[in-house]
């Protein structure tokens, strides 16, 4: 089902609505295999990580819908504005072959502090025909690895007891596996009686179930924040709802990854219908190609089932998409070699960023060309820089903006 979008201008303030009208959904269910109740451990590991993996068991014919995984990154002083990604695969249950049902790649952008913190993120599946769908009934491992520049380490976020000792593996390039226990135990110090499970799950859904109603679905852009409300006829052992807004796609284009940027009680089981709300005061974090952010809800029962409902969009004025950031560090040490910038593009533009001195002449071009929409980083190098006061300028089209830089011994 389509939404409608209802767009008005009031006054000076931009508003514009995009409703999901009486949506129904698939019934959605999480595997999940981890002690959510154990207590948390860190594995740090440089990259690229092993490929670690979990076997999942659905209970009927069923589409792997989404991964939810938790991990950090910590960033090298070399890495610049190089990314860090996520690989994700889905194979069938048939190790040591490897047969891939669906794979894909996300790109975990440093900001503009060069760094990745820890966060919750959802990578969501974002399937084309033939979709990874489990048919016949079977087991399948979800299996994914960081990999970034080197100096990089990743933060395998992990739980002790295990619940599951012997779901949570490491694949080689043979297709053999490792417990996840075995290859952990020496760093984290645990014991020859001790286990644990990786933290990350699965959400599939069953084609052939009943599907889930939700009344409305609604968000409100205006004065810089996103208003979201949504509405419920009746609920059942309904414990409440994480809000996801999309991340910037960038070269993600064969999958998206949201986060979680809020949580709202829900209401257990009632008959009655309930009114929800949320405010999003910083819905530039999740600007799209042509000013356009993306929510969604992902409902979740006492017992752990969830259903994750269709998406919304707001647009946001294109003026408060045009950004140009603060370089990083500043100030920027010539020790160091180079410093970064980070600007946004509301649309695809063609665009030119240049470093003057302080009496306005052009001491270097940091990049020029055609850019998409989106958030970019770009790296300024200072070799042969004095210290001393810059400027950088950025200008697409008849918009500009200026900022300033200081360079340093």
């Amino acid at each position: 089902m389509r939404f409608r979008v209802i767009s008005a201008v009031l006054a000076a303030a931009f508003f514009l609505t995009a409703r999901a009208e009486a949506q129904t959904t698939k019934v959605c269910k999480p595997l999940r295999y981890f002690n959510a109740s154990g207590t948390e451990l860190v594995y740090n590991t440089s990259m690229p990580t092993p490929w670690f993996a979990v076997r999942m068991s659905p209970e009927a014919i069923a589409d792997v819908d989404s991964a939810y995984f938790a991990f950090g990154v910590d960033r090298a002083s070399s890495s610049g504005a190089t990314p860090d990604t996520l690989d994700i695969r889905v194979l069938k249950d048939k190790l040591p072959q490897q047969i891939i049902l669906d794979e894909m790649t996300l790109i975990i952008p440093p900001n503009i502090q060069g760094k990745v913190p820890d966060s919750y993120y959802v990578a969501e599946f974002a399937f084309v025909s033939p979709v990874a769908r489990i048919d016949p009934v079977a087991d399948f491992w979800l299996s994914w690895r960081l990999r970034g520049p080197a100096g990089d380490r990743a933060r395998i976020r992990l739980k002790e007891p295990a619940q599951h000792p012997r779901r949570s593996v490491t694949i080689g390039a043979t297709g053999d596996t490792t417990l996840v226990t075995d290859v952990v135990k020496m760093q984290l110090g645990l014991g020859r009686d001790d286990s644990v499970d990786l933290w990350a799950e699965a959400r599939v859904c069953y084609p052939f179930w009943p599907p889930v109603e939700l009344e409305s679905f609604t968000a409100v852009y205006r004065d810089g924040m996103t208003t979201i409300e949504w509405r419920t006829a009746t609920e059942e052992n309904n414990m409440g709802f994480e809000i996801l807004r999309q991340v910037p796609a960038g070269k993600a284009a064969s999958a998206r990854l949201w986060q979680r940027i809020g949580f709202v009680e829900g209401n257990g089981t009632t008959t009655r219908a309930q009114t929800y709300g949320f405010a999003d005061t910083d819905p530039a974090e999740g600007l799209q190609p042509m000013g356009v952010v993306r929510y969604r809800l992902r409902q979740i029962d006492y017992d752990g089932g969830s259903t994750m409902y269709p998406v919304v969009e707001v647009r946001v004025p294109l003026r408060s998409g045009f950004r140009l950031e603060q370089n990083y560090p500043n100030p920027a040490p010539i020790s160091t070699g180079r410093t970064a910038v980070s600007f946004h593009l509301p649309e695809e533009a063609d665009i030119s960023i240049a470093l003057h001195d302080a009496l306005g002449r052009v001491v270097r071009t940091v990049a020029e060309g055609r850019f998409s929409a989106g958030s970019h980083v770009e790296e300024i190098t200072l070799d042969g820089l004095r210290p001393g006061m810059y400027f950088y300028r950025l200008i697409a089209g008849e918009r500009s903006i200026v900022r300033r830089m200081s360079v340093v011994e």
